[in-house]
């Protein structure tokens, strides 16, 4: 039984049941940490020219088609693909900044 797409069924524990087996539904990556990779891209690469540009520099970081799925992407390319679409796009999130608390 596939469930597809999704955080699971009630009850599932965030598991979902494909071909049989269970594993924990992805875990999407949030705005801060979708930024601070933004910024871990850029700063290796001020402009790159295309996804592949992107996808390289992932697979340098460490990522791997496991980690993108992890992270709610089919695969590193797809996720090389969106990130270089919000360079473009002029979508450079910056990380929070935590401020310090006066005394």
């Amino acid at each position: 039984m596939a469930l597809g797409q999704g955080h699971g069924t009630p009850g599932s524990g965030g598991l979902r049941a494909t071909g049989g087996t269970r594993r924990p539904a992805p875990v999407h990556t949030s705005a801060e940490d979708w930024g601070a990779l933004l910024q871990q891209v850029l700063k290796a690469n001020p402009d790159p020219q295309d996804p592949l540009d992107v996808t390289a520099l992932l697979e340098s970081f460490g990522w791997t088609d496991h980690r993108a799925q992890e992270q709610g992407h089919p695969d590193l390319f797809s996720m090389g693909r969106e990130l270089y679409q919000d360079i473009r796009a002029g979508m450079r999130h910056e990380p929070l900044q935590r401020q310090a608390m006066p005394s």
